[in-house]
C-alpha cells in the first residue's frame, strides 16, 4: 500500500498548480468554520497530526478548520458524531483509523454506525510506523522474530504482551503475528497506550507493538529493544531493524493508517474540494518534514481507492477477529 500511495503523493504534489486552477469551491462553501473530528484525547499522535494539518487546510479552504476531540468507545463516539448526528453539509470531517473504519464492525455486535454505509470516503492520508519492542531485562535472549517464536513455544502458558485496547493496531498486529507464527501470545489489557507502555518499561509485561514515536526515546536509551517493523518497509530511523515479513512471517503487514471521511450524503463537489485541500496541505515541505520526524508518511488516494481499502481491511481483519475470538474490551 505504501509504495502505491507514495507514488500518488508525488503525482499529487506535482499537480498542485493544476488543482488550484481546477478545484473551484462549491457556491458559498465554506461559509463557517469546519470541524475536524478526531477519535482520541488531546496529546496523542493522531491529535498532533490533526493539529498540524488543520491550520494548513483552513488556509487553503478560506475558513478555520477546528480540531474537535471526541474520545471514547473505540472511536465510535467520534464516528457516530459524523455519521449520525452532524448534518451532511461539509462542515464536519472525520479523521479516523483502522479501528473505526475496519475493526469495529467485527468487534461490536451493536455498533450504531456502518463505516461503509454511513460515511463517504474522502482520502487515505497517512501511514505511521509500528515496531515490535521488548523489555530486554524481561526477555534478555529475545533479539529477533525467531527468538520471540521460540520463547513463546517454550513458555508453558505462552508469552504475555501489552494490549492498549482490542480495536487498536497494537493488539491486532500481535494477534496477526500470533496467528501467522502458530504460537500462543496472551494479551494483558490496558486502558490506553500510555499505561501499557509504562508496564512494559516497568518489566511487568515483556513486549508489545508500539508506534515508533512513543517507542523511540526508549529504543534509543536501551530501555526497549526493537525487534521488527510491522509494515512492509523498514523504519527509516532504524534501518538495521528488519520487518516482520523479512524475519520469516511472509507478507505480514500491520502498518497503521489514517483516512478522512464525511457523512454520507455530503455533496460530491464538497467531498472533492476537501480532498483537494488536503492534497495541497501536504504539499508543504515543512509539514511533511515535521510529520516524517514523527514516523508519519503522508499521501493521498481517490475516494474509490479508500472505499476499496476499507472493504479489504474489514474482510482481512474481520477474519483475524473471528479466528482469534477477540471481543470488545
Amino acid at each position: 500500500m505504501f509504495n502505491r500511495f507514495l507514488a500518488r503523493l508525488i503525482v499529487a504534489v506535482g499537480a498542485v498548480a493544476v488543482l488550484q486552477a481546477a478545484a473551484a469551491p462549491p457556491p458559498g462553501y465554506p461559509s463557517q468554520p469546519i470541524k475536524l473530528i478526531t477519535p482520541y484525547a488531546a496529546g496523542g499522535g493522531t491529535d498532533y497530526f490533526s493539529r498540524l494539518i488543520a491550520p494548513r487546510m483552513g488556509e487553503i479552504l478560506g475558513q478555520s478548520v477546528v480540531v474537535e476531540n471526541r474520545a471514547g468507545g473505540a472511536g465510535a463516539i467520534a464516528a457516530m458524531a459524523v455519521a449520525k448526528s452532524l448534518p451532511a453539509d461539509g462542515y464536519a470531517i472525520l479523521l479516523g483509523d483502522r479501528g473505526m473504519y475496519a475493526l469495529n464492525p467485527s468487534l461490536f455486535d451493536n455498533l450504531q454506525y456502518d463505516p461503509q454505509r454511513d460515511l463517504v470516503p474522502v482520502t487515505l492520508i497517512a501511514d505511521y510506523d509500528f515496531v515490535l519492542v521488548t523489555n530486554p531485562l524481561v526477555l534478555p535472549q529475545v533479539r529477533t522474530v525467531a527468538d520471540v517464536i521460540a520463547a513463546a513455544k517454550a513458555a508453558p502458558k505462552g508469552l504475555n504482551f501489552a494490549s492498549p485496547g482490542n480495536s487498536t493496531t497494537h493488539r491486532m498486529a500481535m494477534e496477526m503475528f500470533s496467528r501467522q507464527a502458530g504460537i500462543e501470545l496472551v494479551p494483558v489489557p490496558y486502558k490506553g497506550g500510555a499505561p501499557a507502555l509504562q508496564d512494559v518499561l516497568a518489566g511487568h509485561v515483556g513486549m508489545m507493538f508500539l508506534d515508533r514515536v512513543s517507542a523511540a526515546p526508549y529504543i534509543d536509551s536501551g530501555k526497549l529493544r526493537a525487534i521488527a517493523a510491522a509494515g512492509r518497509k523498514r523504519i527509516a530511523a532504524y534501518p538495521n531493524v528488519p520487518t516482520v515479513s523479512e524475519s520469516g512471517l511472509k507478507d505480514f503487514n500491520a502498518d497503521a493508517w489514517l483516512a478522512l471521511t464525511m457523512r454520507r450524503g455530503t455533496p460530491d463537489s464538497i467531498v472533492q474540494h476537501v480532498r483537494e485541500a488536503y492534497i495541497k496541505a501536504i504539499a508543504d515541505p515543512e509539514l511533511r518534514q515535521r510529520l516524517a520526524g514523527m514516523g508519519i508518511t503522508v499521501y493521498s488516494s481517490t475516494s474509490d481507492e479508500l472505499a476499496r481499502h476499507m472493504q479489504k481491511e474489514a474482510v482481512e481483519w474481520g477474519r483475524v477477529i473471528r479466528e482469534r475470538g477477540i471481543k470488545p474490551n
